[in-house]
């Protein structure tokens, strides 16, 4: 790396080269280059002054950014599976077929310094390359973001994780053991930056069949904890995939809220409380999620809910909850450490209440069959008789259809939910409903609202008494 006397010095014994695909194609003219400085430590300023070359960047232009690979394989599928008379497959390669298509293609060449010395062990060499591998891919993130603030284009920040699995690298010597300078020699060799190879299909299992069907049902009527499941996935596919460390914490504090608020309400649902009644005296008296983990859970499953006293609950409100608002209000940037340890307090969260409600078999019953499930009722030892015919019981409500009811109708009369509507009278409509007891019972109902009132069958207008029976009788039969 040439070196001008007005600019920082390289104060290095390597310098190490990787040549890094960027997620998204950036403008920049090919070859553009851009340095980055970094501040020198106190023991070295007086020698060096206050600056040190970070890392050297070189960006490249290049054509074929996807895998046309892809493409080729979606199109031979399709030519195979759909049915077509005189069709033939497009060659691939040829201009206009799939094999044809293009992208641009943004690679860097990252230069960073490297501390490395003949005495060291391969595990003491190999920890200095990863060092600085990372320290210049924070360089290279810091770039993208520069990016954007200059040309506000959306562009997705590279991370390890997104990185294909090898990529080339090349170290150089600088100096030779007098000191002088060494001619630019670079061999390239290969660089594992991780190990996310595309994810194999695990094994299906016949029993997995009706857990499918149920996790179905249950994501078509946003039913208990889909969407908490859903937040998890997300946020391990940020971390685990992206290297979007922001987004997985974002997504995993989610997912512990959902897990909070849903849990909560699915007890007060199978207590029998009025969806009015748990918005009014549960939700809003007690505003935040950090309040009504304090307060509501505690006299209901019993443990350890302080946010003083370690336990699971102590580590999400410092590892989760705390890391998200360092995020969200300060602009941090989690370490991978950080973010896995706000995944595993969640997995440890999820395990304390289900181990709790576990316990309370007796009393919620159906929030147990869902958490922590069937599964997890019977490695614990509480699945028993009174659980099997409650489960296989038909004069229950349909769980699943019926809580996400109760759930939207509190939710809506939250005091300051956005969709709380006063109902109308000239907006509803009247309806009968018919027990399963045969009783019947009129009421009013103001969809725009959610909401029902009964009235008395004498004061329904508009309708003669011989058409009411009429109907009653039809429905009777039907």
């Amino acid at each position: 790396m040439e070196q001008e006397a007005s600019e920082p010095p390289v104060v290095t014994s390597h310098m190490a080269y990787f040549l890094v695909p960027l997620p998204d194609a950036l403008g920049f003219p090919a070859g553009h280059q851009s340095r980055l400085w970094e501040r020198v430590p106190e023991d070295l300023a007086m020698k060096y002054g206050p600056w040190l070359l970070g890392v050297s960047l070189c960006f490249h232009q290049v054509e074929g950014g996807q895998d046309l690979k892809v493409i080729h394989t979606l199109f031979d599928l399709a030519y195979k599976v759909f049915p077509g008379e005189g069709r033939r497959p497009p060659e691939h390669g040829a201009p206009g077929g799939p094999g044809g298509v293009s992208f641009p293609m943004t690679v860097v060449e990252m230069a960073i310094p490297l501390d490395v010395e003949d005495e060291m062990t391969e595990a003491e060499s190999t920890l200095r390359t990863t060092e600085a591998f990372d320290k210049g891919m924070g360089f290279v993130r810091q770039a993208q973001q520069a990016y954007y603030a200059a040309a506000r284009v959306p562009i997705r920040l590279v991370a390890r994780e997104s990185l294909p699995p090898i990529i080339p690298a090349a170290w150089r010597r600088l100096r030779d053991d007098e000191g002088l300078p060494l001619p630019f020699q670079a061999p390239v060799v290969t660089y594992l930056p991780n190990l996310n190879l595309p994810l194999q299909p695990s094994g299906w299992d016949d029993s997995l069949n009706e857990r499918f069907e149920t996790a179905m049902r249950h994501s078509v009527a946003g039913g208990f904890l889909f969407s908490y499941l859903d937040f998890l996935r997300e946020a391990n596919v940020a971390l685990h995939r992206d290297g979007a460390r922001r987004s997985a914490v974002i997504f995993v504090a989610t997912a512990c809220e959902i897990l909070f608020d849903d849990t909560l309400a699915h007890l007060l649902w199978e207590e029998g409380m009025r969806p009015e009644d748990a918005a009014h005296k549960v939700y809003d008296r007690w505003d935040t999620v950090s309040k009504r983990v304090k307060s509501a859970f505690a006299p209901r499953l019993g443990g350890i809910w302080s946010l003083d006293l370690d336990g699971p609950v102590k580590r999400w409100f410092v590892n989760v909850s705390g890391l998200r608002n360092r995020v969200v209000h300060g602009g941090y940037e989690p370490t991978s450490a950080e973010a896995s340890l706000a995944l595993e307090s969640a997995s440890n969260l999820a395990t304390h209440m289900s181990d709790l409600i576990a316990d309370r078999v007796g009393k919620y019953g159906r929030t147990a069959m869902t958490l922590p499930g069937k599964a997890g009722l019977r490695a614990r030892g509480k699945w028993n008789a009174s659980l099997e015919r409650l489960s296989a019981d038909r004069s229950e409500v349909s769980w699943g259809e019926t809580f996400p009811r109760w759930r939207a109708a509190m939710n809506r009369a939250r005091k300051e939910s956005p969709t709380r509507k006063m109902p109308s009278a000239a907006d509803a409509s009247v309806m009968v409903v018919i027990r399963r007891s045969g009783e019947e019972r009129w009421v009013v109902h103001d969809t725009r609202a959610g909401m029902a009132a009964p009235v008395p069958s004498g004061k329904v207008m508009g309708v003669s008494a011989d058409y009411v029976d009429a109907c009653l009788e039809r429905i009777r039969t039907e």
